[in-house]
């Protein structure tokens, strides 16, 4: 999805559409996070090729992103305190909090890998954020 401005407008236009099924392993339904993952990227490579978009990442730990509101300017603040681009299209800040989000998710992925020493090929998330 991309959202831009169109005569004071804000419109969301959908840029890549993927199935996401659970697939079976042992017995049990999960979701294909590696394919989700490469899913979202290409999505976002395909939205960059429609419309130029900088990029920015957050740290969606970060304490200052905990409590609702004001969450643009936050994300604005965060990426000025930290010598990053800007953001200040509705595009690039949702770029970057789905593109933050996807980092998030593969980084915590790989640190259940590494503290388990086991290797997997899926995992479910459960909750609001998910």
């Amino acid at each position: 999805m991309v959202g831009h401005y169109d005569a004071g407008k804000l419109v969301v236009e959908e840029v890549h559409r993927f199935p996401n099924y659970p697939k079976e392993v042992a017995g049990e339904y999960a979701w294909d996070v590696a394919y989700l993952f490469e899913q979202i990227i290409e999505g976002i490579t395909q939205a960059t090729k429609r419309y130029p978009i900088s990029s920015i990442g957050i740290d969606t730990d970060d304490e200052r992103f905990v409590a609702p509101g004001q969450m643009v300017a936050r994300i604005q603040k965060f990426a000025s305190q930290t010598n990053q681009v800007l953001p200040k299209t509705d595009g690039e800040i949702i770029r970057c909090v789905y593109e933050s989000l996807a980092m998030k998710y593969k980084y915590t992925f790989l640190e259940i890998i590494d503290a388990l020493q086991e290797e997997f090929d899926t995992i479910n998330i459960l909750g609001g954020g998910a």
